[in-house]
Parts: structure tokens; sequence; C-alpha cells
């Protein structure tokens, strides 16, 4: 979770992790604070009801920048195939008391519904690579990426409409790659 704390950061997005209570087997580490299933639901509304905006908005408020909410997960806890697992929350159902999980691995996986209890169980089990329970992002774009465009503030820190760009000047995916590649050598550099 810290590594991919780490790349967003280096593509200039502020990110809080979260991590659930452990499991009552594990003892906890006094280092770490850990979130309850109500924190969970208030973070997961908070973030579907404001997500982030490029569209000129009258009310813009420097304090409450609009994010999204990426839940990191077992899918064992949820009797799917594979176990780690990184997906972004778009949509929570008061009625029913269940979010939206846009899974990124659509060829395997659909979108999804599921009890907001489950999917914050999901995330207690430890990951085997560092002993550690998985949990959840908030995400924001930096604010002082934030424009100013025609006197009006944007509450998102695009600058230009990528419907708008040339199909020229969109990178194709070989050299999207290499950038990548690159990008991730140079924050790994910077982090050590």
């Amino acid at each position: 979770m810290e590594e991919f704390a780490s790349l967003g950061e280096c593509q200039g997005l502020n990110i809080s992790i979260k991590r659930p209570i452990p499991l009552d087997s594990e003892s906890p580490d006094e280092t770490e604070t850990y979130y309850s299933i109500d924190e969970f639901r208030r973070d997961l509304i908070n973030m579907v009801r404001n997500p982030p905006s490029y569209e000129v908005s009258e009310e813009f408020n420097d304090n409450q920048p609009g994010g999204f909410l990426v839940v990191s997960f077992s899918r064992k806890s949820l009797n799917q195939t594979g176990d780690g697992h990184y997906s972004p929350i778009a949509a929570y159902h008061e009625a029913t008391d269940k979010c939206l999980v846009m899974d990124v691995a659509r060829f395997k996986y659909a979108p999804f519904w599921v009890s907001v209890k489950d999917i914050y169980e999901a995330t207690r089990p430890k990951d085997s690579v560092n002993n550690k329970s998985r949990g959840w992002f908030l995400i924001y774009p930096k604010l002082s990426v934030s424009n100013q465009v025609n006197g009006s503030k944007y509450s998102g820190s695009k600058t230009t409409d990528e419907r708008e760009k040339p199909a020229h000047l969109v990178p194709s995916m070989e050299r999207a790659s290499k950038d990548i590649q690159t990008m991730t050598k140079t924050c790994s550099a910077r982090r050590i």
C-alpha cells in the first residue's frame, strides 16, 4: 500500500492510507492508526458524494477538494479467485448499505455491488508481502495544482480536456509504458 501511495504522490496526488481494525487473533502494531467500519463508511460516502471535478465551479472550496476512494482488499474474503486487489469505489446505496466496486480487472470481474461490511472485512486480512492489513486510500488532486481559468476556479488538476487533444499528440501504449517505467525509476530514487 505504501508503494501504491508513493506512485500516486509522484503523479501529483495527495493520498492518505487508512487501515482497518486488525482481526481479533492479531496483535495490533502500536505505531499504526486503525479505523472502524463506521469511519470507512463515512469516508466512502464522502468520497462518492464529492468526486474530483474538472468543471468550472462557483462554489470552489480549497478546504474540501473532491477526491476518490480506492480500496485494497482480499478477493478470497469475497469468495473470488486471487487474493490482494485494488479497485476504486464509485457509488453507495444507502438503503442496502452497499457500494459499487469498479473492478479494474474487467477481463475477470465486472463492476459489482458488495455490502460495506463485506468489503471492510475484506480489507482486514494481512498481506503476505508486508504482514500488514490492507485498507483504503483517500486520493485528492494537489490543491496547489488547481487552476484558475477565465476568473473561475477548478476543483481538479486538469488544465486541458483530454478529448480535445489531437490524435497525433496522444502517446502510443508503447511510449506511455516507457514513460511510466522512467517515472517509476525517478520516483523510486527520490524515496531512497
